[in-house]
């Protein structure tokens, strides 16, 4: 706007002087599902598209990741995934996701967060099914029972 001379270059200098922190979603597991729903509602409104569901697998995916950036790297997932899901079932490649940074020293992650993230992994590839021969408690080798335990201890919200 500056250079189209609709904005002053004087105060954008200034006002770039001012930076405004945005917290890293780590750790943030229960507002990625209303924040994912409400970028995926602004991004079909848009595109003047109905919105679409998300998968519970898909859900469970993005809440138990462990998000190195901030909340606009969800923003973007989403934006691009609306883009290119064709039908009413919201599709994201969480293999196109850059990788979590790198365990250092510093940012050792807990035996919670491992066992957390492990548990969402399972329970993707099981779209969201918990009990059964098929289901993520008999993937995991444990009963139904104590995985949805683990679940709520853990705060793994399963629907």
């Amino acid at each position: 706007m500056a250079s189209a001379n609709q904005f002053r270059q004087d105060l954008l200098d200034r006002l770039s002087a001012f930076s405004i922190p945005v917290p890293s979603l780590r750790g943030q597991c229960l507002n990625i599902s209303t924040l994912a729903m409400h970028f995926m509602h602004l991004s079909t409104s848009a595109l003047k598209r109905p919105d679409l569901t998300i998968p519970k697998g898909t859900m469970l995916a993005l809440e138990v990741r462990l998000w190195p950036g901030n909340i606009q790297e969800l923003r973007d997932l989403i934006e691009r995934s609306v883009l290119f899901s064709p039908g009413s079932e919201l599709l994201i490649n969480l293999d196109a996701l850059p990788p979590s940074p790198p365990d250092l020293p510093s940012t050792i992650r807990t035996l919670r967060e491992i066992e957390r993230e492990h548990i969402g992994r399972v329970l993707q590839e099981t779209n969201g099914v918990v009990g059964g021969r098929r289901g993520a408690a008999s993937i995991l080798g444990v009963k139904r029972t104590t995985l949805q335990y683990k679940m709520k201890k853990l705060q793994i919200l399963a629907g």
